[in-house]
């Protein structure tokens, strides 16, 4: 049986949020947080599409980490910069060769 974590578990994240998650501090710093943009959340587990810490590095679908207490929503500015950062990363994937490959399969 999975455990679930108290601290982290809502049912109304409505996916395609981005949420701000801390280990410890219940404000959640965004220069200390791990920022994620919600998936989906099943039986207490939150899904996340993508997140970073540091908004240079991205990592796609995964669960977020039980170490994570505390939660906040994102503000309209820290959307932005999340945002404007992830479209960065892609773009920067794909001119380094990542999707090249996926456009010569599509034609």
């Amino acid at each position: 049986m999975k455990r679930r974590n108290p601290f982290t578990e809502h049912p109304n994240l409505p996916s395609g949020t981005l949420y701000l998650f801390h280990r410890s501090d219940r404000r959640c710093p965004a220069a200390d947080s791990l920022f994620g943009l919600i998936d989906k959340t099943s039986m207490g587990i939150i899904y996340l599409e993508s997140s970073s810490r540091d908004l240079r590095r991205f990592r796609f679908w995964h669960r977020l980490p039980k170490h994570y207490r505390y939660h906040r929503l994102a503000s309209r500015s820290e959307l932005r910069d999340y945002i404007f950062n992830l479209a960065y990363y892609e773009c920067a994937a794909i001119q380094s060769g990542i999707g090249r490959t996926c456009r010569t399969l599509v034609r």
